[in-house]
């Protein structure tokens, strides 16, 4: 098992039980467009063992609604007692022993027709195990992201705010040059090079629209994007469980 190095070090563990790159090829997805961590031609499974008394992200370099009989499997196999689903695609139908589990959903995936910064994924009555929603957030997307926040916001689920790291500089706007320092070279941002915001712009550019809805979320710190400094997934992994349990036992 390799640790995420992003996840190292906090009550998150991540899972990888396809082999190959996602096949959505969402452009400058943090994973397919950069040096992964661990080897897309093998699994990276952790034991029963190595995720005990921790939440087990399923899952790294890929999205849960592809090959999803196979990521179920890994669950079940493991035998993990605590875990949830990642995926940009609006399919939340997870279900573990007969038992709904959490998904978090990233609602304006690079893809057609959604991509990042023109439209966005919209679920009209969320499900009970929608764990938040993950937006994917630059300097000139503004709009996008206010309407994703409203949205969400009004059906009482929470948004965690992703920024873009960019390892092209042909995604980036050429009046944004300057900002995420393309003239200036790369910087190093967990293990991979970016053309990117400090943490400390990524706070600050947005704080107004944080302060604006109680549910919206930055990922990471002001200081770090470490899992083990931020601790968004496991609130909202626990408060998810709870709903959920709620619901199956009225």
């Amino acid at each position: 098992m390799i640790t995420n190095p992003k996840t190292e070090g906090s009550g998150i563990i991540g899972c990888k039980p396809q082999i190959g790159p996602c096949p959505n090829q969402c452009p400058e997805c943090f994973y397919n467009d950069s040096n992964p961590y661990c080897s897309f031609d093998d699994v990276n499974i952790p034991t029963e063992n190595e995720a005990k008394d921790k939440v087990v992200r399923m899952n790294d370099l890929h999205d849960s609604n592809i090959e999803r009989g196979l990521v179920i499997q890994a669950v079940k196999d493991n035998h993990y007692k605590d875990f949830f689903f990642n995926t940009s695609i609006s399919n939340f139908n997870f279900t573990v022993n007969g038992k709904l589990a959490p998904v978090v959903l990233t609602v304006n995936p690079g893809y057609h027709p959604y991509n990042t910064d023109d439209d966005f994924i919209k679920i009209d009555n969320p499900p009970a195990n929608l764990m938040f929603v993950r937006a994917r957030i630059n300097l000139w997307n503004d709009k996008l992201i206010n309407d994703i926040c409203q949205y969400y916001s009004n059906r009482k689920v929470p948004v965690v705010l992703t920024y873009m790291r960019y390892t092209n500089s042909k995604y980036i706007p050429l009046m944004y040059y300057d900002n995420y320092g393309v003239n200036q070279g790369k910087k190093t941002h967990i293990s991979n090079s970016y053309y990117c915001l400090s943490k400390k712009q990524e706070w600050v550019e947005s704080l107004a629209i944080r302060e604006s809805y109680p549910q919206v979320y930055l990922c990471g710190t002001w200081y770090s994007s470490a899992c083990r400094y931020c601790g968004n997934c496991l609130r909202e992994y626990f408060a998810t469980k709870e709903r959920i349990d709620k619901k199956e036992n009225k």
